[in-house]
């Protein structure tokens, strides 16, 4: 929590190792409360967060920095070329005043070609879209060359079409690189698509925590959402419709 206001309390949740794990849940639901706290950027003020068998206030920050790599979900890009700002992924591990060498220059250069941003590489970030300064700040994540990427709302802002670009490079990553991936989404359908394990909150409480098809019923948007909706399923995949109501 914060100060004196607890907004999480006896609560115990399991993130899934190799899989894609979506916190989804209504506005003051606890989402981001409990992102930043799973990421160190705020204490518990009781309870343990272990990773790799160890609680995280064991790791100094650079040692974490070594472990996860956190993107948020406002970033303020600096005036530089796209393959410098990537480049920065490798400082938790040389040192901010160190030279890069060739293995960093071959780690970049996988990052850039893993997220399809190496034909951007020589451009200055603020000349790209925002969907597209967005696949650098994930291909920052990952020279970090870190197993853990937490995510916090990727897909804000974006339009449909840079919303699956990011979400798909999400899946390739975690397929082909084997990373874990934690991420906040405010869209149900898209979780439903690209979650392996939904952690659904309301109040501070996780109220679910499994599977698409195993947990997002009618009944549960109704509980956490407050809201009618029909959950159809299309070709053999799952979608939340809501229904307006009429006056």
């Amino acid at each position: 929590g914060y100060n004196k206001n607890i907004i999480i309390n006896n609560e115990s949740l399991i993130i899934k190792d190799g899989k894609i794990n979506v916190i989804i849940g209504p506005n003051g639901s606890g989402k981001s409360t409990l992102f930043k706290t799973l990421c160190k950027q705020l204490k518990t003020k009781a309870g343990d967060i272990i990773i790799d068998e160890k609680n995280i206030i064991s790791f100094n920050n650079r040692q974490f920095a070594q472990k996860i790599g956190i993107l948020f979900q406002e970033n303020i890009s600096p005036n530089i070329n796209v393959r410098q700002l990537v480049s920065y992924g490798r400082f938790s591990h040389i040192g901010v005043f160190s030279n890069l060498s060739n293995e960093d220059n071959i780690i970049i250069d996988k990052a850039l070609t893993l997220t399809g941003t190496k034909q951007f590489e020589n451009m200055n970030i603020n000349e790209l879209s925002s969907g597209q300064r967005q696949l650098v700040w994930i291909a920052l994540l990952v020279t970090q060359n870190v197993k853990y990427l937490f995510l916090d709302e990727p897909t804000t802002y974006l339009d449909l079409k840079h919303q699956f670009e990011i979400l798909d490079c999400l899946v390739k990553l975690n397929k082909e690189e084997q990373k874990t991936i934690i991420m906040i989404l405010h869209d149900i359908n898209l979780a439903i698509q690209y979650a392996d394990n939904i952690i659904v909150m309301k109040n501070g409480k996780i109220v679910k925590n499994g599977g698409p098809r195993e947990i997002i019923t009618t009944d549960l948007i109704q509980q956490v959402f407050e809201i009618d909706a029909n959950v159809v399923c299309n070709k053999g995949r799952i979608y939340c419709v809501p229904q307006r109501k009429l006056f």
